[in-house]
């Protein structure tokens, strides 16, 4: 039996067996106590071995070892924060040996949190007696629309003129769940702009295009159809989604919350704009939902799919053939995901759903920031690093690189992409959105791919980096996700 969070492994027999064990090095112990050799198992009896903890007394830790033998989950979300409450059981009811990673003990004082440390990649574990852990994250808002009150005249006209331009050349659809999502999502944003600025006809240009395609898409019965493309069936080998023109290794179950996160921000939006499309588009949404997010396990999808609520992140593998545990470089990509199910719960009228989006977005945010973008410089495990951002984090290494670029600033751009009116979590640390800003660009210029991408993620460094933002608009390329309109509705959005 393991445990996640917790440093022990516990052996059961099933039957009598002999158990052959060497000799343990001083940092690991074994209860019942045993010198090397043989031990006698009988049926139904235990052997646990732990990981003693630096710093802490060897005899003391053998002393506290009460072998796992479940685990629970529970959350909560308030006004301002959201909570995870992980618990873990013991056979006789005591309280076990738990590790706890850097964002779950910030301001933990407490005595039984006090047995000594773990070296871990990711900072410092604490060894806790405890049968629970509770932390929390702030609670995030996500917005569908971006707040333009502040939006003067000439703004307003440069952001129209901006918005005629890119709707006049929206390209065609994509037939993969990924470039497909995120050209769906895109357009469902560029709806909501056009309403907001009053500007119906373009809205309904538009709309058009976005509905019949997302009509295609929602089809319960499309993959059935001679030729199909867009569409989802159900795989009953790996009890999952997956869209019939596979990208990135989605048939092998990789970052099914990025694709299907853009699917369901899309369709919330549509659905914002008609709800009469809630019904029609609901059995879809449903199944992909529970693909990346179902609360409890059922006969057709597994519990939280993709989602670690210890480590409060996401992993992107499917199969996670690494020696290295599974990954993830995307965190913006992930949060996008958990607003996208947040909103779909809120016009679906799941509010279970849509308060357990609001658990996972604000929590994966949290540590998005962290880990991966505003770790703790001045903490000895970051010395040897060059770099202020870390764009890809595995559960037992982390690696300044992406599965794409060798390019700093693709490994910043992944952490920020999409930008949607929900991103501005980014922007906790303006410092260190400026600092992050000077790693990435190894020239002093955002004319580059993901140029976009960076110059929004740099408005965040304050509103002189926001001015300096709005002049360049228009010499940066546009993600296949992003338009300028949307990165001036953006920027004008921002202003203090």
């Amino acid at each position: 039996t393991l445990a996640q969070g917790s440093p022990q492994v516990t052996f059961t027999a099933s039957s009598a067996v002999t158990l052959e064990t060497s000799s343990l090095p001083e940092h690991f112990g074994m209860v019942p106590e045993s010198g090397s050799g043989a031990t006698q198992i009988a049926e139904g009896q235990s052997v646990t071995w732990v990981a003693i903890p630096d710093g802490a007394s060897k005899a003391e830790v053998l002393g506290q070892v009460h072998p796992v033998t479940g685990s629970a989950l529970s959350w909560q979300v308030d006004d301002e924060k959201t909570f995870t409450t992980i618990t873990w059981q013991t056979a006789d009811g005591a309280p076990t040996l738990v590790a706890t990673m850097p964002h779950q003990t910030e301001s933990d004082t407490d005595q039984d949190c006090r047995l000594g440390t773990f070296k871990s990649v990711y900072g410092e574990l604490k060894a806790c007696l405890r049968s629970s852990v509770t932390w929390g994250a702030p609670k995030l808002p996500a917005p569908a629309t971006y707040d333009l009150g502040k939006l003067d005249e000439a703004g307003r006209a440069n952001l129209i003129t901006h918005l005629e331009t890119d709707v006049q050349h929206l390209p065609a659809y994509p037939a993969d769940t990924y470039f497909a999502g995120k050209a769906l999502a895109r357009d469902a944003q560029l709806l909501q702009l056009a309403k907001t600025l009053g500007r119906d006809d373009l809205a309904a240009t538009v709309r058009n295009r976005l509905v019949p395609e997302m009509r295609t898409w929602t089809n319960p019965a499309g993959c059935a159809t001679p030729g199909a493309a867009r569409c989802f069936f159900y795989d009953q080998n790996n009890h999952g989604v997956v869209g019939l023109v596979a990208t990135f290794g989605s048939d092998e179950f990789n970052d099914h919350h990025f694709h299907y996160g853009y699917f369901l921000y899309a369709a919330a939006l549509v659905a914002m704009d008609d709800p009469n499309l809630v019904s029609e588009m609901a059995p879809v949404m449903t199944l992909l939902s529970s693909d990346i997010a179902r609360p409890v396990a059922s006969d057709r999808f597994p519990a939280l799919r993709v989602y670690d609520a210890y480590a409060s992140h996401s992993w992107a593998s499917g199969t996670s053939p690494f020696a290295d545990a599974n990954n993830q470089e995307s965190t913006s990509e992930a949060v996008a995901a958990w607003v996208g199910l947040r909103l779909w719960g809120e016009v679906s009228g799941d509010q279970a759903m849509a308060d357990q989006g609001t658990w996972m977005q604000s929590n994966e945010a949290n540590a998005a920031l962290a880990y991966w973008l505003n770790f703790n410089k001045s903490d000895p495990l970051y010395a040897p690093l060059e770099y202020s951002y870390l764009p890809l984090n595995f559960g037992g290494k982390r690696d300044f690189a992406t599965w794409f670029s060798p390019d700093p600033e693709a490994g910043l751009a992944i952490q920020v992409l999409p930008v949607t009116p929900a991103s501005t979590y980014l922007g906790r640390d303006p410092d260190r959105v400026a600092t992050n800003i000077d790693n990435a660009l190894t020239a002093d210029t955002f004319s580059r791919t993901y140029g976009d991408i960076l110059l929004a993620y740099s408005a965040l460094a304050g509103e002189e980096a926001r001015a300096k933002a709005l002049t360049l608009v228009d010499e940066v390329p546009s993600d296949d996700g992003f338009t300028r309109s949307l990165l001036l509705a953006w920027l004008y959005s921002l202003k203090a």
